[in-house]
């Protein structure tokens, strides 16, 4: 038997010149024992293909994470800032409640967007929002809340007073229910009561079904729509979700 050398590797020749197929089978089988030592002697590198599929999966459940959180943060934050501003028309202790709901809410949006976004101006954004919502948000909310969940409720009104202080004109009118029990009210500037007001003025109330706030004077005329100051709060409130959001997901691109 003749035995030759080849680049490719090693043919043995028959006694009549043609080739012996065992000898490419028997090539094959000593690449595949020597691949199986390697994985043996290396277990790391033989993990590489299902480390790589699990990364995979993480990253994509990372990412689902990131876009919840940053979710959440842009709907709780100007959610309890609404809150926060309604509970100022509260009789009792309403300015208190309403600090205690806002300012803490207001710090974490401010903790959030820095932590998360890689810039400064959203959370100086957020903080000038905040603050402005904290000042003119009470109103808009009560006005929003009487408006839409309010139950209308003739009255009149049998007193009016005004005066004048530092902080300008104060109005304060004594309204009766002229149906039902009768009962009377005593409302300021925060509930409506206004310059438009006059002594037997037949008016319309909007009490809370839920006996938690006190009534609220119906718009009149002369008045600019509740969704004007409504709308106002509504893009205060929002432009804190929105920058929350982006610097929530911001992370993605990081």
């Amino acid at each position: 038997m003749i035995r030759e050398d080849l680049k490719e590797g090693r043919m043995t020749e028959s006694a009549d010149g043609g080739p012996d197929r065992a000898a490419p089978a028997k090539d094959t089988a000593d690449r595949d024992g020597a691949a199986g030592r390697d994985r043996a002697a290396d277990p790391d590198r033989a993990a590489d293909g299902d480390g790589a599929g699990d990364a995979g999966a993480t990253g994509r459940s990372g990412r689902a994470v990131l876009v919840v959180t940053s979710l959440l943060g842009a709907l709780v934050v100007p959610l309890l800032m609404a809150l926060g501003g309604l509970a100022s028309r509260l009789d009792t202790l309403g300015t208190l409640i309403s600090l205690a709901i806002m300012l803490p809410t207001l710090v974490v949006g401010l903790v959030l967007t820095a932590r998360w976004g890689s810039r400064a101006w959203p959370a100086i954004c957020v903080f000038v929002l905040g603050v402005v919502a904290m000042i003119f948000g009470g109103s808009s909310m009560y006005e929003l809340y009487m408006e839409r969940f309010g139950d209308p409720v003739p009255a009149q009104v049998v007193e009016f007073d005004s005066s004048s202080s530092r902080s300008g004109e104060q109005y304060s009118c004594t309204v009766r229910e002229t149906a039902g029990d009768r009962t009377t009210h005593e409302l300021g500037g925060v509930h409506n009561c206004g310059s438009r007001h006059r002594w037997a003025e037949d008016v319309v109330l909007r009490e809370d079904p839920l006996g938690v706030f006190k009534p609220r004077l119906e718009d009149g005329e002369a008045q600019p729509e509740a969704s004007t100051t409504v709308t106002i709060s509504a893009c205060l409130l929002g432009g804190i979700g929105a920058l929350i959001l982006y610097s929530g997901l911001g992370r993605l691109r990081r």
